[in-house]
Order: C-alpha cells, then structure tokens, then sequence
C-alpha cells in the first residue's frame, strides 16, 4: 500500500524484542538502542524495492 502511495521509504521506533518480527518484513535497524519511557527501543527503516 505504501508504494501505491509514492512512499519509498517506511521508517518506525521498535522496542527491542520486537525487532525480529520486523527485520523479517524487511526493516533493518538504524540507531543505537535507546529508552523511551524507560524500554529500549531502536529506529528501523524499510525501502521500497
């Protein structure tokens, strides 16, 4: 759906134990591990192919 809106590049916040779930839809992780409310997270981003 994002591509058929002209987006090319998705990006999201991820706690950490998440981060699998979305390494397998394609995001790859960007960021150093960080707290947000006191739980890791990391910024990850997809690209369109």
């Amino acid at each position: 759906e994002a591509e058929k809106r002209g987006l090319h590049q998705q990006m999201l916040t991820a706690q950490v134990h998440a981060t699998p779930f979305y390494e397998r839809l394609g995001f790859r992780i960007v960021s150093d591990e960080y707290l947000d409310a006191g739980i890791p997270h990391v910024d990850m981003v997809r690209n369109s192919q």
